[in-house]
């Protein structure tokens, strides 16, 4: 990330140094943004969260993002994330039940080192011509590393393509392809 505002690389992150506190702060915010976007390689649809003895559903560690899984018919519920804790807004409460079971669509954080190496390369792009806008301010370097900022998230689109297999039709119970929900279509589609 230095290297595009016209500085050396480091060997070490001196968070003394103002200029590789604020690369390292855009960088983790940048994964942060990225992971946040739900790919298939972070994201898990049906994943269950048992309530603890007190009917609280804890939110793990790790997770970005998550919604109610549209396509289990035990609950018709809306939740949002509330105190690290799943929070009813139909009740208003954050009590489910003593080992009440829902199931969720998660996206979940990962390190950086664990990423797949095209999204680590496009979130350093992203990152770096965040960095160099911050940092020096120049219209010139952001537009330049926005070009390749755009083809690194091309692949990025291309892998999750290919390894997601996604459709806007989806198998119903019985075998039979019906349209996604509105919204799972929309977010295809809109990628």
């Amino acid at each position: 990330m230095l290297t595009a505002i016209g500085q050396a690389p480091v060997t070490g992150l001196d968070q003394a140094n103002p200029e590789i506190a604020v690369a390292t702060l855009v960088l983790n915010t940048t994964r942060e943004e990225v992971l946040g976007e739900g790919w298939d390689f972070n994201s898990e649809k049906g994943y269950k969260l048992q309530a603890d003895g007190s009917g609280n559903l804890i939110v793990p560690a790790g997770v970005l993002n998550l919604s109610v899984n549209r396509e289990d018919s035990q609950f018709r519920v809306r939740a949002v994330q509330r105190s690290g804790k799943l929070y009813n807004t139909l009740t208003h409460s954050f009590n489910w039940g003593a080992g009440a079971t829902i199931s969720l669509d998660v996206v979940w954080d990962y390190l950086f080192t664990d990423i797949p190496a095209v999204f680590q390369n496009y979130i350093v792009q992203r990152a770096a011509r965040v960095f160099a806008g911050r940092v020096l301010g120049s219209d010139k370097m952001v537009q330049f590393n926005a070009l390749d900022e755009q083809t690194l998230r091309a692949t990025c689109l291309s892998y999750d393509c290919t390894t997601g297999r996604h459709n806007a039709l989806v198998q119903g119970d019985k075998g039979k392809y019906y349209m996604a929900p509105t919204q799972t279509a929309l977010s295809i589609l809109s990628r």
